[in-house]
């Protein structure tokens, strides 16, 4: 954490962190941010009996990493059918600047491109929107993406809207009942997630 200086917007976060550990604290500056960063920050520290402090808050983004890195291997193999490909592009994150950048901040867009990297996934590997339980799966991920940073629907509305219209365009008249249903249920998922 030594590598460079706390961003300006840190601070109040950090201070909202302390807020869900500390019920007797209250904190209302940053109620505006969606809470799902700020209460995995929280669950972790409670969960590892440490005392709060700014690198501890960032201790959680290991988790986000391990994730981020999982997500690549899965989208990986999805797109090129290979296990080494996967592979490769997991490691091949861990080399992006920026990616490592933000690991060493307390800020959700560490959390939000893992959210990115699992939706984009889902949406892939259910081009069609055919199977109910990636559609589903796409829907929770986008809820909670959306539970870590508002801006989560602008990464992912383009291959959304990109998708429904090529699985529309591509399915017969008598299969589009399925495919509304489908797409309804992600949607529910993240509906109920965000709820």
């Amino acid at each position: 954490m030594d590598t460079g200086e706390m961003y300006r917007t840190e601070q109040p976060k950090f201070v909202t962190v302390r807020s869900y550990i500390d019920k007797n604290f209250s904190y209302a500056e940053c109620s505006y941010y969606p809470p799902g960063y700020f209460w995995m920050c929280a669950k972790t520290i409670s969960l590892l009996k440490m005392p709060l402090s700014y690198d501890r808050c960032v201790f959680v983004n290991i988790f986000y990493l391990v994730l981020g890195m999982l997500g690549m291997f899965l989208l990986g193999r999805r797109l090129t059918s290979s296990d080494w490909h996967g592979l490769g592009a997991s490691l091949l994150l861990l080399g992006v600047p920026v990616y490592l950048h933000i690991s060493r901040k307390f800020i959700g867009e560490f959390a939000v491109t893992t959210c990115v990297i699992f939706a984009m996934y889902f949406l892939i590997s259910n081009c069609r929107w055919q199977d109910k339980g990636k559609s589903l799966l796409f829907g929770i991920v986008c809820g909670i993406g959306m539970l870590f940073k508002w801006s989560f629907i602008a990464y992912i509305i383009g291959p959304l809207l990109v998708s429904i219209r090529y699985s529309y365009c591509s399915r017969k008249r008598d299969s589009r009942r399925d495919w509304l249903w489908n797409i309804f249920f992600g949607f529910l998922g993240a509906l109920i997630v965000c709820g």
